[in-house]
């Protein structure tokens, strides 16, 4: 049984395939996104609408499961507006990135709230050891965060999330890192960033998703995507 899965993890890793643009597109639909600058007291909810777009003859797996952080090789503060694999990075009109204030979300969780969280993560971990796993794995735990998907030649799949570029916006009991100097009176750019890691699939991923990759000869992508560029907008 050992010997069989060890087989199926090193098929896995011979489909894995290194991040290729040309392959899959990732696109921003926003026309643009606002926020005010930092310390105002006030901000605004950007909803993000972008899509993937699998421009090649391979079926894709996207695993999410990664800190999108890590891939940033020019990014010299290694930081970004950072919420469960996907980022927002900011740039002046001159092309140069801005600078980040790295505050955890606020942790304002209600003692019952906590209580809930722990029982759904014991539950989590009971149904992966009735399955034989000897831990939960981070596949199960990112639930509901994290956007792990299989994309096909010539497939578009939208996705959509919100968040607030500046820190004056309480998220509570959610995950985000990351938040954007901004100064009124000038200007703005921004990228999204999307990733996807080969590297830990075997550890992360449960067996029925590394059997379905298996057997339909699926590659799971690698790399970080970059969108188009549009621009954000200080409000007064």
């Amino acid at each position: 049984m050992k010997l069989n899965f060890f087989l199926l993890l090193i098929t896995i890793m011979l489909y894995s395939c290194s991040g290729n643009t040309d392959d899959l597109e990732l696109q921003l639909i926003n026309d643009s996104l606002t926020c005010y600058e930092t310390n105002s007291q006030k901000d605004t909810l950007n909803i993000i609408h972008f899509t993937v777009t699998n421009n090649s003859d391979n079926i894709y797996y996207f695993n999410n499961l990664v800190d999108s952080r890590s891939f940033h090789v020019n990014n010299q503060q290694n930081a970004s507006i950072y919420d469960r694999g996907k980022s927002i990075r900011m740039f002046y009109e001159n092309g140069k990135e801005i600078r980040y204030n790295i505050l955890l979300y606020p942790p304002r969780c209600s003692k019952e709230q906590v209580v809930c969280d722990h029982k759904t993560l014991e539950s989590k971990k009971v149904a992966s050891q009735r399955l034989g796993y000897d831990k939960l794995l981070r596949y199960e735990y990112g639930k509901g965060g994290y956007t792990n998907f299989f994309i096909h030649p010539n497939e578009t799949i939208h996705f959509e999330y919100s968040i607030n570029l500046t820190d004056t916006i309480s998220y509570d009991g959610d995950f985000r890192l990351g938040y954007g100097i901004v100064d009124s009176g000038k200007k703005y750019n921004a990228k999204l960033y999307f990733a996807s890691d080969t590297t830990k699939s075997k550890v992360n991923l449960p067996r029925e998703v590394l059997q379905t990759i298996k057997d339909n000869n699926v590659k799971i992508y690698h790399g970080e995507l970059e969108s188009n560029v549009i621009p954000v907008k200080v409000l007064n």
